[in-house]
């Protein structure tokens, strides 16, 4: 019975959460089944301390714009299901799963103890406009700065994966990710294209696609301006491939 419960359970919670149908739609894209989905969704809960913001933002209800409230409360559920794609994508056994999600959390704690030094100048300015803007509107600033450090570091599962292929620490990794990002306009190509709103399920599986392609491929030069011999830093990299 305790088993029924507590999958009962986490079922609810991932379908408050993510939508009813989001967690089959997961599954297609990944090729894992509705189980892994919901694995997937519980080591996304606690590396990224989800639960602690969700509750924050359910606190606001009634206290800021019902407008800006489910603005807030979409934006979550994105970067949510964003890094449930990426974890089920990559999952393996039990056991290394266990692993993986310990990693992840020390790498999410790692990027939000070091955004101050690896965001670039642009992400910084960017993400302090929104703060102030959020605060303004009557968001606490340290509910509004945990959101808005969230889409930041939304990428963590792939920093810590080009962490560990380039053998170099996760503050390094990032930096180079950002700046890739940046220099080539792959950031933005991913904010609009995440930002489309498409009804067909089709097409959203196809964006999601395109998204998901674009950050491994930000990932990937990013691992080349980290291992290539006498790179230098990773801008001069970047203008060597000019």
């Amino acid at each position: 019975l305790k088993r029924e419960i507590v999958a009962t359970a986490l079922t609810n919670a991932v379908i408050n959460r993510t939508g009813p149908a989001t967690p089959l739609a997961i599954a297609e894209e990944t090729g894992r089944t509705s189980a892994d989905i919901a694995l997937a969704f519980r080591g996304v809960e606690q590396a990224f301390g989800l639960a602690h913001i969700w509750q924050s933002l359910e606190a606001l209800d009634g206290k800021i714009s019902g407008r800006l409230y489910l603005a807030l409360e979409q934006e979550l559920k994105r970067v949510l299901v964003y890094e449930v794609r990426q974890v089920a994508s990559g999952l393996g056994s039990a056991k290394s799963f266990d692993a993986s999600i310990a990693a992840l959390t020390s790498c999410v704690d790692a990027l939000r103890a070091s955004l101050g030094s690896v965001a670039t100048d642009r992400m910084k300015a960017d993400s302090g406009r929104r703060i102030e803007a959020l605060v303004r509107d009557g968001v606490p600033d340290h509910v509004a700065a945990a959101i808005v450090s969230l889409g930041l570091i939304a990428d963590a599962p792939l920093i810590n994966q080009l962490a560990a292929s380039s053998r170099t620490d996760v503050e390094r990794a990032a930096a180079a990710f950002f700046q890739v990002g940046e220099r080539l306009q792959l950031d933005v190509l991913r904010s609009r294209a995440g930002g489309l709103s498409l009804t067909d399920p089709f097409d959203r599986m196809a964006v999601n696609t395109a998204m998901s392609q674009l950050a491994k491929a930000q990932a990937s030069f990013a691992r080349s301006a980290l291992t290539t011999r006498d790179a230098g830093s990773t801008a001069d990299w970047i203008e060597r491939q000019r």
